[in-house]
């Protein structure tokens, strides 16, 4: 009973954690189309509710399909306190990474000491990381694109650029709904994933969209402040494109089940529509994160392998 408690109280702090370091909201921020405030309010709300109805493949897929075992109570509690140490030092620090790169890496890094490599689906996990190489590009490319052909309308076709702008605030409210409601269906698998063969998947999804929601509050202005206005400021018009770009790349995978790193979309885009622009990009910052992602890679899945070593020495 006590590491069931453990293990639900272990998910909702790596929920909180996720909210913790979530940039959805930056672009609408950076845009100037709302305060940092009002941003994380809706977001929190529009969250809440792509994590309940678009979250169920991308759970089951972490609950269920990667390791060819069930996950035991054990593999959860070292899993979800990996990954969930992880994302609170670098949210803390301001740094925007992968909260799939590092739920993963715990849940492989645990798996190769337990069960070993024969037991881990290779084939799931070469998926989803196709599926997170192909998304960087895809990303950057197609919101340069559109972001070219936005600047050139706006150039050719409209005198009134102000006008023009404060158009496109109103389009990038609408695009934050929908890219917030994408990433929570494609984040709360991180946490609840976890919960899948202990209790019901709605009710674990919810939970934990509630506990993300109180990370975004808490300390996910900090992510978002460091995405939206440090690394680069970007016109409403180009925020729009860097959230709509990211949406039609995130919602498709969300839906069939394949969990992608909604951070690298995002960050690619802004990217993106920030050179296509020619507003001011900070890749010093831009490095640090790249650093920071990497790092997922390897961070929290040695922490999960140290610790399952250390416990079989008692």
């Amino acid at each position: 009973m006590l590491q069931i408690i453990a293990t639900v109280a272990l998910a909702l702090y790596t929920a909180w954690s996720l909210g913790a370091n979530d940039e959805t909201t930056a672009p609408v921020v950076s845009g100037r189309s709302l305060g940092i405030n009002e941003a994380i309010l809706m977001g929190g709300i529009v969250g809440i509710m792509g994590a309940v109805f678009l979250g169920e493949n991308v759970q089951k897929c972490i609950g269920s399909e990667l390791l060819l075992k069930p996950i035991t109570i054990e593999c959860a509690l070292i899993t979800l306190f990996s990954s969930a140490t992880w994302l609170t030092l670098v949210s803390y620090r301001g740094y925007s990474v992968s909260t799939t790169h590092s739920t993963l890496s715990a849940l492989i890094g645990y798996g190769l000491i337990t069960v070993g490599l024969s037991d881990i689906d290779l084939s799931k996990v070469t998926v989803i990381m196709v599926g997170w190489l192909i998304s960087i590009p895809i990303g950057f490319l197609e919101a340069y694109l559109l972001s070219k052909v936005i600047f050139h309308i706006k150039h050719s076709e409209s005198k009134d650029h102000e006008k023009f702008e404060r158009h496109f605030s109103k389009l990038l409210i609408f695009s934050t709904f929908l890219l917030q409601f994408s990433r929570w269906g494609n984040d709360v698998g991180n946490a609840a994933g976890l919960l899948y063969a202990l209790f019901d998947p709605l009710i674990s999804r919810f939970i934990c969209a509630l506990a993300m929601s109180v990370g975004l509050f808490v300390l996910g202005r900090i992510v978002v402040g460091s995405v939206g206005i440090r690394m680069v400021r970007l016109l409403p018009s180009a925020a729009f494109v860097a959230q709509i770009t990211s949406v039609s790349i995130i919602f498709p995978f969300a839906y069939i089940g394949i969990p992608l790193s909604g951070t690298h979309v995002m960050i690619s885009s802004i990217i993106g529509t920030g050179i296509a622009t020619k507003a001011k990009v900070n890749m010093q910052m831009f490095k640090t994160f790249n650093i920071a992602w990497i790092l997922s890679f390897i961070c929290p899945g040695t922490l999960a392998a140290i610790i399952v070593l250390v416990m079989r020495l008692f």
